[in-house]
């Protein structure tokens, strides 16, 4: 949902929530998924894991909705380099041409 609201104090529910508020706003009308996440890499380890989580949700959205096949997709990421772009923009907060930006994950 683009209401979905950030924790407080850096929680890392943060990231899918983040990857999910953006998604829904820029591509309106998306089915639901059910993700799991699991990981044993430290916290803070310096090892991408936030990007690893924004990118995942977008896979898994993207299996369920076919986004690369919506108009709104079509018009501004023309390249395999234009997503992975976009979902930074995604975790940062910045627009990404005509898919507006919103509250990043504040790192």
């Amino acid at each position: 949902s683009p209401d979905l609201e950030p924790r407080q104090g850096g929680h890392w529910t943060n990231y899918p929530g983040t990857a999910l508020r953006r998604l829904s706003a820029n591509f309106p009308g998306l089915l639901g998924v059910d993700v799991s996440i699991a990981c044993d890499i430290p916290p803070a380890s310096g090892m991408s894991t936030s990007s690893a989580i924004i990118c995942a949700v977008f896979l898994a959205v993207n299996a369920r909705n076919n986004l690369r096949e919506r108009p709104e997709f079509k018009a501004n990421i023309s390249s395999e380099e234009e997503l992975w772009e976009y979902l930074g923009c995604n975790e940062n907060g910045q627009s990404f041409k005509g898919l507006v930006g919103d509250k990043g994950v504040g790192t």
